[in-house]
Protein backbone atom coordinates (compact mmCIF):
# COMPACT_ATOMS: atom_id res chain seq x y z
CA UNK A 1 0.00 0.00 0.00
CA UNK A 2 3.22 2.28 0.64
CA UNK A 3 3.45 2.04 -3.16
CA UNK A 4 0.93 5.36 -3.27
CA UNK A 5 3.84 7.63 -1.87
CA UNK A 6 5.68 7.09 -4.63
CA UNK A 7 5.60 9.57 -7.97
CA UNK A 8 5.22 6.44 -10.39
CA UNK A 9 2.49 4.91 -8.46
CA UNK A 10 0.31 8.70 -7.75
CA UNK A 11 2.45 10.89 -9.96
CA UNK A 12 -0.12 13.74 -9.20
CA UNK A 13 -1.12 12.86 -5.63
CA UNK A 14 -4.31 13.35 -6.31
CA UNK A 15 -5.74 10.27 -4.45
CA UNK A 16 -5.42 9.68 -0.48
CA UNK A 17 -2.15 6.98 -0.46
CA UNK A 18 -4.24 3.98 0.76
CA UNK A 19 -6.88 4.42 -2.06
CA UNK A 20 -4.21 4.77 -4.36
CA UNK A 21 -2.53 1.66 -3.28
CA UNK A 22 -5.62 -0.06 -2.94
CA UNK A 23 -6.15 0.04 -6.57
CA UNK A 24 -2.51 -0.88 -7.68
CA UNK A 25 -2.79 -3.96 -4.99
CA UNK A 26 -6.34 -4.77 -6.66
CA UNK A 27 -4.44 -4.81 -10.35
CA UNK A 28 -1.63 -6.71 -8.95
CA UNK A 29 -3.75 -9.91 -7.69
CA UNK A 30 -5.67 -9.45 -11.07
CA UNK A 31 -3.21 -9.23 -13.32
CA UNK A 32 -0.05 -11.75 -11.27
CA UNK A 33 -2.02 -13.71 -8.52
CA UNK A 34 -5.22 -15.05 -10.02
CA UNK A 35 -3.27 -17.79 -12.42
CA UNK A 36 -0.43 -18.21 -9.81
CA UNK A 37 -1.22 -18.63 -6.54
CA UNK A 38 -5.29 -18.82 -7.14
CA UNK A 39 -6.32 -15.82 -5.35
CA UNK A 40 -9.93 -14.59 -6.61
CA UNK A 41 -11.86 -11.52 -7.08
CA UNK A 42 -13.42 -11.66 -3.77
CA UNK A 43 -9.95 -12.22 -2.07
CA UNK A 44 -8.68 -9.76 -4.16
CA UNK A 45 -11.44 -7.27 -3.39
CA UNK A 46 -11.19 -7.83 0.08
CA UNK A 47 -7.46 -7.26 -0.47
CA UNK A 48 -8.17 -4.23 -1.50
CA UNK A 49 -10.77 -3.17 1.19
CA UNK A 50 -8.49 -3.46 3.79
CA UNK A 51 -5.58 -1.73 2.26
CA UNK A 52 -8.04 1.63 1.38
CA UNK A 53 -9.57 1.41 5.00
CA UNK A 54 -6.32 0.56 7.13
CA UNK A 55 -5.84 3.73 8.65
CA UNK A 56 -9.85 4.87 9.89
CA UNK A 57 -10.86 0.91 10.43
CA UNK A 58 -10.34 1.99 14.37
CA UNK A 59 -13.70 4.61 13.56
CA UNK A 60 -15.62 1.84 11.78
CA UNK A 61 -18.02 0.51 14.47
CA UNK A 62 -18.38 -3.34 13.20
CA UNK A 63 -15.73 -4.13 10.73
CA UNK A 64 -17.03 -6.41 8.30
CA UNK A 65 -14.75 -9.17 8.08
CA UNK A 66 -12.13 -11.22 10.20
CA UNK A 67 -9.26 -9.82 7.78
CA UNK A 68 -10.05 -6.12 8.08
CA UNK A 69 -9.93 -6.51 11.89
CA UNK A 70 -6.93 -8.22 12.09
CA UNK A 71 -5.60 -5.42 9.55
CA UNK A 72 -7.00 -3.10 12.07
CA UNK A 73 -4.99 -4.44 14.66
CA UNK A 74 -1.48 -4.72 12.89
CA UNK A 75 -2.16 -1.04 11.56
CA UNK A 76 -2.78 -0.02 15.20
CA UNK A 77 0.73 -1.54 16.47
CA UNK A 78 2.62 -0.55 13.44
CA UNK A 79 1.13 3.10 13.18
CA UNK A 80 0.55 3.98 16.80
CA UNK A 81 1.78 0.92 18.82
CA UNK A 82 -1.55 0.40 20.49
CA UNK A 83 -0.87 -3.40 22.02
CA UNK A 84 2.40 -3.52 21.04
CA UNK A 85 3.06 -5.06 24.34
CA UNK A 86 1.17 -7.50 23.56
CA UNK A 87 3.68 -9.12 20.61
CA UNK A 88 6.37 -11.46 21.70
CA UNK A 89 10.12 -9.71 21.07
CA UNK A 90 10.73 -12.55 19.04
CA UNK A 91 8.58 -11.91 16.62
CA UNK A 92 9.31 -8.27 16.36
CA UNK A 93 13.06 -8.63 16.06
CA UNK A 94 12.38 -11.56 12.99
CA UNK A 95 9.84 -8.62 11.08
CA UNK A 96 12.81 -5.78 11.94
CA UNK A 97 15.34 -7.52 10.34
Amino acid sequence: HDLAFTPEYDPDDSVDFEVAGAQHALEFCRQECFQKVGVTEHQARVIHEMIANHTSMQRIPQLPSPEMHLVSLGAGVDVAGFYAEDVHPYTIKSIVR
